[in-house]
């Protein structure tokens, strides 16, 4: 019985999840489809060029091993992602914050900024937030301690001595 590109394609995954970590499968892995199956080669698209060059670069041998216990013969496995429409064609963007209703795009320009400077004791209003984002909210572990710390230090004495944000 003769199998599809699909098919194989599927049976690769089943065996390429069991081999890595389930985000990493999620991440790379799930969302790339079977375009076309030859004897000696399996064709996937990818949804973009990052992703295919991803694949190709770090998960093809893998890949290429599965398919091969798979299939029961050696197979080249080829990634191509799939062009992205342009981004600068996409209709203009709605803001978050309900007070402000502006949209950028071909014929709006973003309001004017106060060319005052803050050194002169003036306090600017503070701009409508994300609620969801705050320090409360934000989960500190092994690989982001310095930028917590960077983070609260530029909060609370902001423009004193440097910012380590920038």
């Amino acid at each position: 019985m003769e199998l599809t590109a699909v098919e194989v394609w599927t049976r690769i995954q089943v065996a390429v999840r069991e081999s890595i970590p389930e985000h990493a499968y999620n991440s790379w892995i799930a969302g790339v489809k079977a375009t076309s199956l030859s004897a000696d080669g399996l064709d996937l698209e990818a949804s973009n060029r990052f992703k295919a060059e991803w694949l190709e670069d770090k998960y093809r041998e893998l890949i290429e091993a599965k398919a091969a216990e798979v299939v029961g013969r050696p197979i080249r496995v080829s990634v191509t992602g799939s062009v992205s429409p342009d981004p600068f064609s996409a209709p203009p963007v709605r803001l978050e914050s309900p007070s402000d209703q502006r949209t950028y795009g071909e014929n709006t320009k973003p309001a004017p900024t106060d060319p005052a400077p803050a050194r002169q004791g003036r306090r600017f209003p503070r701009p409508s937030l994300n609620e969801r984002y705050t320090f409360d909210r934000f989960v500190v572990g092994d690989n982001n301690q310095l930028a917590s710390a960077a983070a609260h230090a530029a909060a609370e004495q902001p423009g004193r001595l440097y910012n380590p944000l920038v």
